[in-house]
Formats: structure tokens, sequence, C-alpha cells
């Protein structure tokens, strides 16, 4: 857990463009960084399986920031979360690569639909392997895999898989744009 949050603030820095002990301490106390605290704490005592503890912290989570990410969701990677209000985070979302989430995003299930991967595991909710940016008021909706350097704008509603270098718009894809880049560190 320790080396999820080490990287989830050097994550948090290299976006607000900070640097040395005072880079470190304004992200520590940033919103997004206990937002983040507190959904690891209460991923992991749900991961040692103790009883009610882990929503306690899921509670706390929702009553301060207004943000419901699922102590079951799987989110191994670097999290930053600028403006930590109004996301939901299903229970099932998977993530192994960086992820910067704006507010009121939701990711999450399609009323119990399956698919299943390429090893033939099923998955219900959204899995994302890369470097991804979900802009304001997106919707990740499904069973869908995010691959590689993915850019989801402000206002989409995403329910297909999505590959490398790819930019989603408003149920459309199209290349990856240089202006976007900078979100995508």
């Amino acid at each position: 857990m320790v080396n999820k949050l080490y990287s989830d603030i050097e994550f948090i820095m290299s976006h607000k463009k900070k640097r040395g002990l005072l880079g470190y301490l304004a992200c520590l106390l940033s919103p997004s960084f206990i937002c983040i605290l507190i959904y690891r704490i209460s991923h992991k005592l749900y991961c040692f399986k103790v009883p009610v503890v882990p929503r306690f912290f899921w509670w706390i989570n929702f009553l301060l920031f207004k943000v419901d990410i699922d102590q079951r969701a799987c989110l191994y990677s670097s999290l930053y979360l600028p403006h930590p209000m109004n996301i939901v985070i299903g229970a099932d979302v998977k993530s192994l690569g960086k992820m910067k989430i704006m507010q009121s995003v939701t990711i999450g299930g399609n009323l119990g639909q399956v698919k299943k991967d390429d090893l033939g595991i099923n998955y219900t909710q959204p899995i994302f392997n890369g470097t991804v940016f979900v802009g304001i008021n997106a919707l990740i909706i499904g069973p869908v895999i995010v691959k590689g350097r993915v850019f989801i704008s402000a206002g989409s509603h995403l329910s297909l898989n999505v590959e490398n270098k790819m930019t989603y718009s408003i149920n459309k894809f199209s290349q990856l744009k240089e202006r976007y880049e900078a979100e995508l560190l």
C-alpha cells in the first residue's frame, strides 16, 4: 500500500508541477490525495477481509467528498482526482495503469452484462491498462477494456473497447491529438 501511495503522490506532483519537500507536503494535504488515501485504506482492509470497517472508510469518503469508490474496486495504478467530487467507481472496476479522473465521472457496470477478455476470464465492469484521462462528466459503462494511452473527453459515454493513442469524444474515436498529450504524462 505504501508503494501505491508513493506512486499516487509522484503522479499528483507531476501533474501539479510541484517539486521537493514542499511539493510533497502540498500533495499530502491536497483533497485529491486524502480521498485516494481513504480509498486505499478501505481497499486494503477489504482485502484482509475485515468486516464492516472498509465500508466505514467508504462512508468517510462519501461524506467528505461525495465520492463513491467501492472498496472492492482494484485501482492498482497511480491515481489522481484533481477535483474529488461526485465520482462513482464500481465494485469490479480494475486499473493497472495511470489514471487522471475529473469530477462527476461514473465508471461501472451495465446491469449485469458479462464479456470475456483475451484469456477467457469474465468481466462485468471497465478494465483500464495504460495511461488514461477521463474528462468531466464522462460515463464509462459496462464491460469494456481501455488499453494504452487514451483520452476520454468531457461528457463522453463510453461503452466500447478503446485501444492505444485514441481520443474518445461524444461517441466517436479519433487519433490522440497533441494538445491532449500533456494530460497523459
